[in-house]
């Protein structure tokens, strides 16, 4: 992770080196590129809990917590809106055909059963939620 002003010089001085796709330097020859790019808004209402992860097709996900101190920098990725709660703003690159989603965080380890709370799907949520044909 980088931060964005860097990340264009850092993608092409690394591709091939760091970035090297699993299967190998030789295949990184005929790479593409993070052609997908994905805006994403993501609303927090504490600070104290991940606000969502961020799962990304094929790679795993990423649990997006509003910890730190928000920039005073006007082109910064937090905006908080009343105490606890904000929103941030992320962008995502990933080749073309991967897919990239928010979902609710994952209770993870044991610092979850500090924060965690179930939750039914809302009807929209249930709508988006993939469906299963057997």
């Amino acid at each position: 992770m980088v931060p964005t002003t860097e990340a264009d010089e850092f993608y092409k001085r690394e591709v091939g080196v760091m970035l090297t796709p699993p299967t190998g330097q030789e295949r990184a020859e005929g790479w593409c590129g993070l052609q997908g790019v994905r805006e994403l808004q993501i609303k927090y209402e504490e600070l104290d809990r991940p606000a969502s992860d961020i799962a990304i097709s094929g790679l795993g996900w990423i649990a997006v917590e509003p910890l730190g101190v928000p920039s005073s920098d006007p082109d910064s990725s937090v905006e908080e809106e009343d105490g606890d709660s904000g929103e941030l703003h992320l962008r995502v690159h990933v080749p073309k055909p991967v897919e990239v989603f928010v979902r609710a965080p994952l209770p993870v380890g044991k610092a979850a059963s500090q924060w965690y709370r179930y939750q039914e799907l809302t009807e929209v949520e249930e709508e988006l939620r993939p469906k299963w044909h057997y």
